[in-house]
């Protein structure tokens, strides 16, 4: 079995035409999986290959479950967000060499979500609130507030300036965080600094890698691991889908 050549997250913005309808989780999950299999299926024909069978079936029933721990961990279930996701989805162009360009968007990020606010003691993620953080292109962590406190919600933002001040470690006191821009920036000295892209093999610690690769456990660069993948809320679900 070999799988499509690249790692893509499905996601769109959000349309501006008329509201979408709210989404029960089955019907999310529907939609979400008929999605992924009509581009899964496109991408393995550009590359020579056979979709896998039972396609929407699988990914439903993955998306169901993921959404359903995700829920019984804390967080609720938003179905107007929901609806506004599947229609974002619906908008994704049939063609696997864009599909890749494709950024998971603020409501499907935000289809399930935690109830508490940045600074809040917490004990587990999932109940941290995503939604202000992740309209920023950020997120929503439990971590300790400093070495050896208790864990808070913490927001890590990304920022996009050179200059702009920065947070190397999670564990860095304080309720909101900032993190340089991965793609042309690196924290040095508790500050934003132009970084250089690095190439397959090389040290990932601290730089972005080049395109079309991914810094590993072992923080070098590799080759992208070839699965295209559905993140919806705080889960992530994927598998090769061709043969």
């Amino acid at each position: 079995m070999r799988a499509a050549c690249f790692v893509a997250t499905i996601g769109l913005a959000a349309c501006l035409g008329a509201p979408a309808a709210p989404l029960s989780v089955s019907d999310l999950a529907s939609r979400v999986a008929s999605t992924y299999c009509r581009i899964a299926s496109r991408c393995c024909q550009d590359n020579g290959q056979s979709p896998a069978s039972g396609c929407v079936a699988s990914m439903r029933a993955q998306i169901e479950a993921g959404l359903a721990a995700q829920m019984q961990k804390g967080q609720v279930y938003d179905s107007a967000a929901a609806g506004r996701c599947a229609t974002a989805l619906d908008g994704l162009p049939d063609d696997c060499s864009r599909a890749a360009e494709a950024v998971a968007s603020y409501d499907c990020r935000v289809v399930v979500d935690g109830t508490l606010a940045p600074g809040t003691a917490c004990t587990n993620v999932a109940t941290c609130a995503q939604a202000n953080a992740a309209a920023l292109g950020g997120q929503v962590l439990c971590v300790e507030n400093g070495a050896g406190n208790p864990a808070i919600c913490k927001a890590l933002v990304p920022v996009y300036k050179t200059g702009a001040p920065c947070s190397v470690s999670t564990s860095d006191a304080g309720s909101t965080l900032y993190r340089c821009d991965e793609a042309s920036l690196t924290c040095k000295n508790s500050t934003c600094a132009p970084a250089t892209e690095v190439g397959l093999g090389e040290s990932c610690d601290g730089v972005p890698c080049q395109a079309n690769l991914i810094c590993g456990a072992d923080a070098r660069c590799h080759l992208a691991h070839p699965i295209l993948s559905v993140c919806l809320g705080g889960f992530c679900t994927g598998q090769p889908m061709c043969i």
